[in-house]
C-alpha cells in the first residue's frame, strides 16, 4: 500500500512491485466469462477463476423485473472490487430499450469498466449513438474521453452481419464477436447446429463474416458461447478450431470453460519454438526461402510473430488496475491502493514480484509501529501453518495516513492508521502470517 502522503512507505511500496508485461501489450481477451448481474455466488467464482476477462451482464442473462438490481449489484462490485489485471466488460441491454442509456450512466465508474459489449448491432450508427453517449459521461466524470472500448455483437439481428466489417472499423472498438442464439430467433430457425454438433451454413457464415471483420479492422475476434455445458470435449474441439481459424478468444458460461478457452488460444511451447526459429532464420534471408523442406515467405513470418505476442504476458498472476493510475506520481511503477482510494469492503487480490525480506519487514515495524511481519518468504512459508499460498486483503475500515499509530497500540486497534484484514487463497507461492496490517 502506498499513500501520496507517505513517502517512506510509498517508496517501499513502489521499490518492491513491479509492472506486468501484459501492461504493455493488447488487452489479452483469451477467455471472457458471462457473470449475471446481481448474482454473488457466480460474481465470486468469475473473480477467482484464470478468466481474461469478465462480462457483467445487464441483458439476457437478467429478468426484466430485476434490471434495476442487477445494475445497482454491478455498480458496487465496480466501485468496491479490485478485479487484477482481468479486464472488466459490462453487458449493456439492446438499444431498441429504454434502459441502455441508464446502463451506461450508472456502471461508469472511475477507471471501470475497461469495456462496454453491446448487443444487437445492426449499423455502424448504433456504436455512434453509444459513442456519443460515451464521450458526455467521460467528459463528466473526468475520465479520459475515448478510453472507454467496445465490443459489439455483429450477428444478432439479419442486417448486421453484412455490416459486420464497417461496425468493426467504428471508433472505440477493441473487439468483435457473434451470436447465433438471438439470430436463430430472428431467422425463425429451428436450430443452428447440424446433427453432428456443427454449425448449420448460415450461423458459420456470420462467424466467417466476424473473423473476417475483425482481422480486416485489426481488432481482436471473439468466438461466440458453447452452450452444452456437459460437454467439454465438445467446448474443446471447437475453441481448438476457433483458434486455428484465427480467432483471438472465446466467450464462455461456465467456469469449466475458462481453462479451455485459455489453453486453445495460448499457443503451445512447441508453436512458440518454431516461431522464434523461423524468425531468427529469416534474418539471414531474402525473400522466401526453405525450412525445415517447407517454403516460407511473408505470410509465415507475420503468423509466427503473432504467436510470440499471443504469449507475451500470458501470465495469470493477478494485478492491481492501480497500478496504471496516478499520473502525477514520479518514477517506477506501483501496485496497490492509495489510501485515499480504499473503502470500507474493498477486495484486493495481490501477488508479490519479489518476496518481502527481514529489511523490508523491520522498515515496516519502524514505520507503523506493528511487530507482525509482512509476508513470509516462499521457504518459510512452506513449514508455516498455511502453506504457500497468495494473499486477498479486504479493507473493513477505511485507513488514514496522519501518523504512526501510538506506541500503546498495535494496527488491530480502532485508532490505528491501518485496519486492513486479511485472508488467505491457497493457490501461489506466497503466505501471509496470521495477523493484520
Amino acid at each position: 500500500f502506498g499513500s501520496r502522503n507517505c513517502d517512506l512507505t510509498s517508496s517501499l511500496v513502489a521499490d518492491t512491485m513491479q509492472l506486468s508485461p501484459w501492461l504493455s501489450a493488447a488487452r489479452r481477451l483469451r477467455s471472457l466469462h458471462f457473470v449475471p448481474g446481481g448474482v454473488q455466488k457466480f460474481f465470486d467464482k468469475a473473480l477467482a477463476s484464470r478468466a481474461d476477462a469478465i462480462i457483467l451482464d445487464l441483458e439476457d442473462s437478467v429478468n426484466p423485473a430485476d434490471k434495476t438490481a442487477a445494475r445497482h449489484a454491478v455498480r458496487k462490485w465496480l466501485e468496491t472490487v479490485d478485479f487484477g489485471n482481468k479486464s472488466v466488460c459490462v453487458r449493456i441491454n439492446a438499444l431498441d430499450t429504454d434502459l441502455w442509456e441508464t446502463d451506461l450512466a450508472e456502471t461508469l465508474v472511475g477507471r471501470r469498466p475497461d469495456l462496454y459489449m453491446v448487443p444487437k448491432v445492426s449499423s455502424p450508427d448504433d456504436l455512434a449513438r453509444v459513442d456519443g453517449v460515451l464521450k458526455k459521461l467521460e467528459h463528466a466524470s473526468m475520465r479520459e474521453v475515448g478510453s472507454t472500448g467496445l465490443l459489439p455483437i455483429v450477428t444478432e439481428v439479419p442486417q448486421a452481419p453484412l455490416q459486420a466489417h464497417q461496425i468493426a472499423k467504428c471508433a472505440r472498438v477493441e473487439a468483435v464477436t457473434w451470436g447465433a442464439e438471438d439470430l436463430s430467433a430472428e431467422l425463425g430457425a429451428k436450430r443452428n447446429r447440424n446433427s453432428k454438433g456443427h454449425y448449420l451454413d448460415v450461423f458459420q457464415l456470420c462467424r466467417s463474416l466476424t473473423l473476417l471483420a475483425a482481422k480486416g479492422a485489426n481488432v481482436q475476434a471473439i468466438d461466440t458461447v458453447y452452450t452444452n455445458l456437459r460437454d467439454l470435449a465438445g467446448c474443446q474441439s471447437e475453441a481448438e478450431e476457433s483458434a486455428q481459424t484465427g480467432f483471438d478468444g472465446k466467450l464462455t458460461i461456465h467456469p469449466d470453460q475458462i481453462d479451455i478457452a485459455n489453453a486453445a488460444f495460448t499457443p503451445s511451447a512447441v508453436e512458440l519454438a518454431e516461431a522464434r526459429e523461423l524468425l531468427a532464420a529469416a534474418e539471414t534471408q531474402d525473400g522466401a526461402f526453405r525450412f525445415k523442406g517447407q517454403m516460407v515467405d511473408k505470410p509465415h513470418l507475420r503468423q509466427a510473430q503473432r504467436f510470440l505476442d499471443r504469449a507475451d504476458g500470458a501470465g495469470d498472476a493477478p494485478l492491481s488496475s492501480v497500478a496504471l493510475a496516478a499520473p502525477a506520481w514520479p518514477e517506477g511503477p506501483h501496485h496497490g491502493k492509495w489510501f485515499d482510494e480504499l473503502v470500507e469492503g474493498l477486495i484486493i487480490p495481490h501477488a508479490l514480484t519479489r518476496t518481502v525480506t527481514e529489511t523490508d519487514n523491520i522498515l515496516f515495524t519502524t514505520l507503523s509501529l506493528n511487530p507482525a511481519k509482512l509476508h513470509l518468504d516462499y521457504e518459510s512459508a512452506k513449514t508455516s501453518h498455511f502453506g504457500p499460498c497468495s494473499s486477498v486483503t479486504r479493507c473493513v475500515r477505511r485507513p488514514r495516513c496522519s501518523k504512526p499509530a501510538p506506541a500503546n497500540r498495535t494496527a488491530r486497534g480502532a485508532s490505528s492508521p491501518l485496519s486492513i484484514a486479511l485472508s488467505i487463497r491457497r493457490d501461489s507461492s506466497f503466505a501471509v502470517p496470521d495477523a493484520t496490517l
